[in-house]
């Protein structure tokens, strides 16, 4: 006799459920199967965060509970690198940040086919770095950075190359970067590969 617990509150019971399919949400669930006998000998395992289920479109803001998978704005991630590190690998997902000011305290590195984007476009939406850090890193050909305004905090002590974003592949889009002052090179933009499009850069420099 078999007993599936999935985790999302359902289960299934039968003597013929060796093997069986069940449909998730997006999420993290623990999965349990006790097994019994004719005789009353009894088995259990409990395999934990076992299925783990990514949606499509993920969700930041200040005002959501940072609860994964941040699938709704109410269970939206608090910072925009635990959404895009929780999206999957596949599917071009998107990652939908809400408007504000985001403090950046290490780059957001997309490795795979996903836009991260504004909700409410480049002027309401701004990334902002200390020193050593930059807003994005890109190297996947179909990632894609939409929508944001990005600059750094303090007066010139940053050395990061490309403190808006460096792009090995992938495309930066209506954006806008400036007021980026570098001790390093390409203050604004580091374009190793990929496109910058319809972006508006400014007032950004660099020395040596």
């Amino acid at each position: 006799w078999y007993r599936w617990q999935f985790g999302d509150g359902q289960e299934q019971s039968g003597s013929s459920l060796g093997t069986l399919s069940h449909t998730y949400s997006p999420g993290r669930y623990d999965v349990s199967l006790t097994v019994s006998n004719s005789v009353g000998a009894q088995a259990n395992i409990i395999k934990a965060a076992y299925i783990v289920v990514k949606p499509t479109v993920l969700y930041v803001s200040t005002s959501g509970t940072h609860t994964f998978p941040f699938d709704t704005p109410a269970k939206a991630a608090h910072d925009i690198a635990s959404a895009v590190e929780a999206a999957p690998p596949y599917d071009h997902a998107v990652v939908e940040v809400d408007a504000g000011t985001w403090e950046m305290t290490a780059q957001v590195e997309i490795d795979k086919a996903l836009t991260v984007r504004s909700a409410n476009g480049p002027t309401n939406t701004t990334t902002v770095v200390p020193g050593q850090v930059r807003s994005f890193y890109l190297f996947h050909p179909d990632a894609v950075v939409d929508g944001f305004t990005m600059t750094t905090s303090g007066n010139g002590n940053h050395t990061m190359n490309g403190a808006g974003a460096m792009i090995v592949q992938g495309t930066v889009t209506n954006c806008i970067i400036r007021d980026i002052v570098v001790g390093g090179r390409g203050a604004a933009i580091w374009l190793a590969g990929g496109r910058v499009v319809d972006c508006h850069i400014h007032d950004n420099r660099s020395y040596e």
